[in-house]
């Protein structure tokens, strides 16, 4: 964890957490109700029950002026969901505020809190307008109390925010402050909400407290306490909104960040229940990657991208040094240079590891803990990249492969995943002929790496065909004073 980045903890609800939370909110009523019961209002409250339970509507408005039926009717609405979404409308409410004056107790305050935020967005649901009015009467009755009664609780929660119930948004503000306090037990309690979080604001709270935690994460971060939580598969498979998972949601949070390489603890969070986003024709890609924005399908596609490539460049130099190859050890800094200056600009979209079988047992039994997707390759000690760059795309190997770049999007047929296994031929062979009878035999080029081949590379790529690529982040400082005195390109390429 860096210096100045704060502790996070994160926590699932569990299904003991959430029982905990409804006897706790049923114990608060049941308290309320004895406070303010007498035979006689028993009696009215059954009455307005049976009234809701048949429809009889017109008779409880006919009885709104009365203060105790609409006590009990706000009561009754509050303790049955099911009886709320038969009484409650944009003109009972109207009516109830027109009769109270704009002078609710607190328990009838507390009682049309309790009902908003059970229902929250699905109030819209049941009438438009209906959740905008709901916290407006609430907001309202709430500014009318007196300090007394307007003590440290939930009402003077929401009076000193009442974005958190006027807006659908409120349940993200209200996990925000969460996580500002650290804990979202201690802020359920602090706020006075601990009656009010089994309805849909509570479950809006505790979806908003996870993507904060993860909105607010450095995706570079290796040792944040709650990944293991959302590992777990019952997170995923959670419903989430319209009828997505929440699952879908996790994804995007964790794939809005920027290009920066994230940590191998990061990537594994974001593949290790979804996959690979590259591999599009499986269920799993119809399950998880199918439904999110392909902004994040992108985002991931361009980390593994980094993966794949860190993985190809260390394979590569360890392999040299474990196996004395004095060439390819030698060859190696340049290269890595290279490729890595191409995906710090922003410029490598995807790519695709194809190893040879030599190569690729070596990789497992030397560098641990790292997943990867490959294609087999004939040379059996050698390691290719194929990797988009958008505009053009290269194909880079190991030991006397050479360097091929293309100018045009990526051959289809290697980046197919369906295509599990390629010979030599035909990435040397097959490859330059189809695109040079698709693009013109001066749409791509083969670099053998010897000398200062960086400079043909860079001159195709700059000079040729005018694509939009600082060169010093490819070079050294002294190879670029090298291809600066070299005059091979001219200056004002050089000057960017």
């Amino acid at each position: 964890m860096r210096a100045g980045e704060p502790m996070i903890v994160l926590r699932e609800w569990s299904t003991e957490d959430l029982r905990g939370w409804d006897a706790l909110a049923e114990r608060a009523r049941a308290m309320t109700r004895a406070g303010v019961e007498t035979p006689e209002y028993r009696r009215i409250l059954a009455e307005v029950r049976e009234l809701l339970r048949s429809g009889r509507l017109d008779e409880i408005d006919r009885r709104l002026e009365k203060a105790y039926v609409i006590r009990a009717l706000l009561n009754v609405m509050h303790d049955s969901p099911n009886l709320a979404r038969v009484g409650l409308s944009i003109d009972r409410l109207r009516r109830v505020e027109a009769a109270r004056a704009e002078r609710f107790t607190r328990q009838e305050c507390i009682a049309m809190l309790g009902i908003h935020l059970h229902h929250f967005d699905r109030l819209d649901q049941w009438e438009e307008g209906l959740f905008e009015l709901s916290a407006e009467v609430i907001l309202r009755a709430g500014a009318g109390l007196g300090r007394k009664q307007l003590r440290e609780g939930a009402l003077r929660t929401v009076v000193e925010h009442p974005s958190i119930i006027s807006s659908t948004g409120g349940p993200a503000e209200y996990a925000g402050l969460a996580v500002d306090v650290g804990s979202l037990e201690d802020h359920i309690q602090a706020t006075g909400l601990a009656s009010q979080m089994s309805g849909r604001f509570g479950e809006s709270v505790r979806r908003e407290y996870f993507l904060e935690q993860i909105r607010r994460a450095d995706h570079r971060s290796t040792d944040l306490p709650w990944f293991a939580e959302v590992r777990r598969e019952e997170l995923w498979n959670a419903p989430g909104e319209g009828g997505r998972l929440f699952g879908h949601d996790l994804l995007e949070a964790l794939a809005d960040k920027d290009a920066t390489p994230p940590s191998t603890a990061w990537l594994e969070l974001v593949t290790g229940i979804p996959g690979d986003p590259r591999i599009d024709y499986s269920s799993m890609w119809r399950t998880w990657w199918g439904p999110v924005s392909g902004a994040a399908r992108r985002r991931v596609t361009q980390w593994i991208g980094s993966s794949d490539l860190r993985l190809f460049l260390e394979a590569v130099e360890a392999y040299g040094e474990d196996n004395h190859e004095a060439g390819l050890i030698r060859m190696f800094p340049a290269r890595k240079r290279f490729l890595e200056g191409l995906y710090d600009q922003g410029l490598v979209k995807e790519t695709r590891l194809i190893l040879g079988n030599q190569m690729r047992q070596w990789i497992r039994r030397n560098i641990k803990n790292r997943s990867f997707e490959s294609a087999m390759f004939s040379r059996t000690h050698t390691a290719v990249i194929v990797i988009d760059c958008g505009d053009f795309f290269l194909v880079e190997g190991s030991h006397s492969f050479r360097l091929w770049i293309y100018m045009s999007e990526v051959d289809e047929r290697l980046m197919d995943r369906q295509v599990g296994s390629y010979h030599v031929d035909e990435l040397t062979v097959d490859v330059p002929r189809r695109h040079a009878e698709n693009f013109g035999f001066g749409a791509h080029r083969d670099v053998t790496h010897q000398g200062f081949w960086q400079a043909k590379a860079l001159e195709f790529l700059l000079v040729d065909n005018q694509m939009d690529i600082d060169p010093r982040p490819l070079l050294t400082p002294e190879d670029f004073n090298r291809l600066r005195r070299s005059g091979v390109i001219p200056s004002h390429y050089l000057n960017r």
